[in-house]
């Protein structure tokens, strides 16, 4: 959102807006969209891998 609001700032003081072609908005979405697919992915495998850790570290603790 904050980079958005900085965009419309940019833009808001530009006297002529240029756009890329909307292929090429279309293909820069998609790309932004991979990104965001791929760091919730990696949220959720640090999620597990800190509860696989808690555990460990549980089982060293109470000398299982």
């Amino acid at each position: 959102m904050l980079v958005l609001f900085l965009l419309l700032l940019i833009i808001s003081s530009l006297s002529t807006i240029v756009l890329p072609p909307p292929e090429k908005q279309n293909e820069i979405a998609e790309h932004i969209r991979k990104i965001r697919e791929k760091a919730k992915q990696l949220q959720e495998e640090a999620k597990t891998d800190l509860e696989k850790a808690k555990i460990e570290v549980e089982k060293m603790i109470l000398g299982e």
